[in-house]
């Protein structure tokens, strides 16, 4: 058996420290609820979960640089070396992983589904998928509830933070240069980019290195601060030096990190600037932790069995969870009742325990001492297998899963948006402004002709793909577009700049000046902001224009096209059924309150269900919504064909 080095256990003291075990258990209990979470995810109970990741990234960034740092100063760094034990320790797992979610969409999925799956994971194998998921995850997908591979960004940034930052650390150290100052400008760039991004590129700075880096660089930057070492008391081992003194600034200090960790776990939102400038605190308080936690009360909590069991397991449950959940999801509804959700946390726990015991270790184990170029070259072409095999099964899903031509037809609409007549619904980066195409141009959309009336169509997507239909209604007029995603038409907008900037334009400048005679809101109504659509018709009312309010949309527990084309798969069309979600309520409250603030009201539900049944397509092998709520163009123009001029 080979002798295992000081270096080395020095090395394995500072990866298995129990506060750190506890707070991988935390990050990824976070990430566990908010998944299986109802609307607002996590139950109400970790809304906040997504941060998880964030405590992730902290994490690594500390152990990795000052693992680093070490091997450095001891003189036993290798770059082969390194990369050798990342692959190690991430490579095993994640190929089990890849393939059972290949192998299970390849027997139970459509072949649409099946060729997403097998370029995802392509990606995935080729540590890119944060790139393909930010290019090929647009605003109309499924919020990811269809992409049982897409929790794999996470690694795609980790594994990209692996390739380039041994790089700066040895050629920092190379020059006796300290890594600090460097590590604090990278992380103080990356911060300013994500805040940036976090209003203006949501998707790029989420899923992207460049506006994470910051995370990463503050666990690195606290790890640096330990390089200089001292020898404790039985000058038997040497120690990272504790950068704060006092054993009652530590037991403060790192009490209030566990504290703000939670605090974001239970109070975070999805829809708050992320990850820059929110995750401020999940991070600070993960580093807050890292630098003060070892042997204080609260790290002794963080170590406790069961945490630092969940913790060691950590890795496995965060990689099969979400396949777990994302197949379930796709046959039985996207929402989860707490009976569901709970199942869901255990099987995801159950099988994450036994892959770290029967693939995680062993594989540790078995090849934690081989030889690094070796290791190298069967990642490569292990890597190379499973990107073939991702991609070859994208292209041959329709042979692996024939289905029938009318069943493929409805399944293709999944991909409509991209689609020219969704395109041209949309007008998406020219009237309809979203994340990725955030252009809007005022001279097109909002363009008014001499001696012609006009009316102006405000909200967000649940606008926009109504405005054709209701330009086609009226060609003598100028039909106008104001659509911005995420955006309900509200003289007090939140969110986004481009959403905020485009409702203070129209309302402040259009309406109030009366430049149009009409104007029409939509939107994907929220409860929450049903006074503040009052207070809207009322400003629009008393500037003497007439407004007409499109009720809500009717919406399914799933993309409608696949779940329309199982149904039809299995010779029952009508099995649709059991996925409507019943909005009878929001449709009374929204009528209530538009014919109470002086508006027109249209609804759109009863046209779409004009009796008990609802209609499923707009025409022949054409379903009226593309996704969950959003409809195709023929949908649209059957819904507006009633729509009269506002009065």
């Amino acid at each position: 058996m080979r002798e295992t080095s000081g270096e080395e256990h020095r090395a394995q003291a500072a990866q298995h420290r129990g506060d750190i075990a506890g707070m991988r258990a935390i990050a990824v209990a976070g990430v566990l609820l908010f998944h299986v979470g109802g609307s607002d995810g996590g139950w109400g109970v970790a809304r906040g979960g997504f941060a998880g990741v964030d405590i992730f990234l902290v994490i690594s960034g500390y152990l990795i640089t000052g693992n680093l740092l070490r091997a450095r100063a001891a003189g036993q760094f290798t770059l082969m070396g390194f990369y050798a034990r990342r692959i190690v320790r991430i490579v095993p797992v994640l190929t089990v992983v890849v393939l059972a979610t290949l192998g299970y969409a390849m027997l139970a999925l459509l072949p649409v589904e099946i060729s997403r799956v097998g370029k995802s994971a392509a990606a995935t194998a080729a540590s890119v998928s944060n790139f393909y998921f930010n290019a090929t995850t647009g605003y109309f997908a499924t919020a990811g509830e269809a992409q049982p591979l897409l929790h794999s960004w996470s690694l795609g940034v980790e594994e990209q933070f692996y390739l380039f930052h041994p790089l700066l650390l040895l050629w920092l150290t190379r020059r006796g240069w300290a890594p600090r100052p460097m590590l604090l400008g990278i992380g103080v760039a990356s911060f300013a980019l994500g805040t940036v991004q976090a209003f203006h590129q949501p998707a790029a700075g989420f899923y992207l290195l460049p506006a994470r880096a910051w995370e990463l660089a503050l666990g690195a930057w606290l790890a640096a601060g330990g390089v200089r070492m001292r020898a404790d008391r039985s000058g038997e081992g040497w120690w990272p030096r504790t950068w704060w003194a006092g054993n009652w600034v530590r037991e403060a200090a790192s009490a209030a990190g566990v504290a703000m960790m939670l605090l974001a776990l239970v109070m975070l939102k999805p829809d708050l600037p992320f990850p820059a400038p929110t995750a401020l605190l999940p991070c600070v308080g993960a580093a807050l932790v890292l630098g003060c936690g070892a042997g204080t009360r609260a790290g002794t909590l963080l170590g406790s069995r069961s945490l630092r069991w969940l913790g060691m397991i950590s890795y496995s449950v965060y990689l099969w969870h979400w396949p777990i959940v994302t197949f379930y999801r796709l046959r039985f509804g996207l929402t989860l009742g707490v009976a569901e959700a709970a199942m869901l946390v255990a099987v995801s726990v159950v099988v994450g325990a036994l892959s770290f015991y029967l693939v995680e270790r062993p594989a540790m184990r078995r090849w934690r001492s081989a030889s690094p170029a070796g290791v190298i070259a069967a990642a490569l072409a292990v890597a190379a297998a499973l990107v073939t095999l991702g991609l070859g099964a994208g292209a041959t899903a329709g042979w692996l899963r024939p289905v029938r031509p009318a069943v493929s037809a409805l399944a293709s609409f999944v991909d409509y948006e991209r689609s020219a007549v969704g395109r041209a619904q949309f007008r998406r980066g020219t009237c309809f402004v979203t994340d990725n195409a955030p252009g809007f141009d005022a001279a097109r959309c909002l363009a008014r002709r001499p001696g012609r009336r006009a009316l102006l169509v405000i909200g967000d997507s649940y606008a926009a793909q109504y405005w054709r239909s209701i330009a086609e209604r009226f060609p003598d007029a100028d039909v106008m577009q104001a659509t911005a995603a995420g955006c309900r038409p509200l003289i007090e907008a939140r969110g986004a700049a481009r959403c905020t900037a485009l409702m203070r334009h129209v309302f402040a400048d259009l309406v109030a000046h009366r430049q149009v005679e009409a104007v029409v809101l939509a939107g994907r109504w929220l409860a929450s902001e049903d006074a503040a659509l009052a207070r809207t018709i009322a400003f629009i009312r008393a500037h003497g224009v007439a407004v007409t309010v499109v009720g809500p949309a009717v919406e399914y527990d799933g993309s409608v096209p696949l779940l329309l084309a199982r149904a039809v798969q299995a010779g029952n069309a009508r099995g649709i059924d059991r996925f409507r979600r019943h909005g009878a309520r929001r449709e009374r409250a929204i009528r209530a309150i538009a014919l109470a603030a002086g508006a027109n009201y249209y609804s759109v539900t009863l046209r779409e269900c004009p009796r008990s049944a609802c209609r499923l397509l707009a025409a022949p092998g054409v379903p009226i919504h593309f996704d969950e709520g959003h409809v195709t163009q023929a949908a649209a123009r059957q819904l507006m064909r009633d729509f009269g001029w506002p009065s």
